[in-house]
């Protein structure tokens, strides 16, 4: 990463992580990790350093990473204080804005209705609550797809292509298909592509001129996975809790951009995947962050004790050239409990993916990378006063 030297004399009014001279943010090899140590500071006042906009501030106290990855210094994938990929033999590759080497995750090109994955699992060391810190560099051509498909099966002999206009029974919604086949059509960023009563019935197809009989509706899925985290088993092949974050289309609220999301299961020996349900939280992607990268914090912790109702998720958000992190989530009261039947160890958080399925889709090569990765067994002082 390249970094701006600006030191400037600042009253400590942000209590940050804090890091030496030499490193980036959240960044050190693993030979570097004395230089994470917190110096001893007396004085009331601290130095900011400017690393690509975000302030450092040199002096603040707090917990240094359990584990960290910066593959912009040079970090591998090699197993470190109890973390380890499933594939420490992933090729690295460059970021496109020539920050440094990182983490990449390709999503090939794919058809509407079909979907795309590339998943990078991990065991971390095991902990009743955990804080992960990503910086995630979206795409310059990132696009999240939003597909409807309807039933007319009359729609190739009719000669319905690629890029037709096909307006709802409603007479004023449309959509653009994306996609031709046996079965139907599929229809990009279709208004009101929810209602049934919209698109089931007699559609026309503005281009051909042609209306035909649509049987049935479905919305293809539009959630991308981000990270799940959990302890004994993904879901439901495990008894104890996980948690899934991901991206969603926004399009049903009529915007073209990506919503973050979280959800998550009991657990609690249920065996199952029963859902504590999921919460939006807010816009997390558009077109203005297309080509940059931003720092995403996730934290979750188990609830106190069987029934307790008391567990606790949260995401925390920083775009490139924002100061401070804003939450997104700040959920409270998540029923998620501990395994009963096992030892103390194989209870908690031990395990998890980076990125993973893509259910919507692209429509043309997408490559995410991750350059660095904080794991923290305790809150990171970046978040010191951060709020909903």
């Amino acid at each position: 990463m390249k970094t701006r030297n600006k030191i400037v004399s600042a009253w400590l009014v942000l209590a940050v992580a804090t890091v030496a001279l030499s490193v980036s943010l959240g960044a050190a090899a693993a030979d570097q990790s004395a230089q994470l140590q917190a110096p001893q500071v007396s004085a009331k006042r601290a130095s900011v350093v400017m690393l690509d906009d975000l302030p450092i501030v040199l002096g603040a106290k707090g917990p240094a990473p359990k584990v960290r990855y910066d593959f912009t210094a040079g970090d591998t994938l090699v197993a470190k204080n109890g973390w380890a990929f499933a594939n420490p033999n992933w090729q690295l590759s460059s970021v496109p804005n020539g920050s440094g080497m990182a983490l990449p995750f390709s999503y090939g090109a794919a058809l509407p209705g079909n979907y795309a994955q590339s998943e990078m699992r991990f065991t971390m060391p095991h902990a009743d609550q955990f804080w992960i810190r990503l910086r995630w560099h979206v795409p310059l051509n990132y696009l999240h797809r939003h597909d409807t498909h309807l039933d007319i099966v009359g729609a190739p002999a009719a000669g319905w292509q690629l890029g037709d206009i096909v307006r709802g029974t409603d007479g004023v919604s449309q959509g653009v298909i994306s996609k031709v086949d046996a079965s139907g059509v599929f229809l990009r960023f279709a208004n009101k592509s929810a209602y049934d009563s919209v698109w089931k019935g007699s559609v026309t197809n503005l281009t051909r001129n042609s209306t035909l009989s649509s049987t049935g509706r479905g919305q293809w899925g539009a959630n991308n996975k981000l990270l799940a985290m959990w302890a004994d088993a993904y879901s439901g092949d495990g008894k104890g809790s996980t948690i899934v974050w991901q991206t969603d289309s926004d399009w049903y609220d009529g915007t073209k951009n990506s919503t973050i999301t979280v959800g998550y299961s009991i657990g609690g020996n249920t065996g199952t995947s029963s859902s504590g349900g999921v919460a939006g939280g807010g816009i997390l992607i558009t077109p203005a962050d297309y080509g940059k990268y931003m720092d995403l914090i996730f934290h979750g912790r188990f609830s106190s004790a069987p029934g307790a109702k008391d567990g606790v998720i949260r995401t925390f958000v920083r775009k490139q050239g924002e100061a401070k992190y804003a939450m997104r989530h700040n959920i409270i009261n998540a029923d998620m409990n501990k395994r009963s039947d096992v030892a103390a160890g194989l209870q908690q958080w031990q395990a998890g993916y980076l990125m993973g399925w893509s259910n919507s889709g692209y429509d043309a090569q997408t490559t995410f990378h991750i350059s660095q990765l904080d794991y923290f067994d305790s809150m990171p002082a970046v978040l010191n006063g951060v709020s909903p």
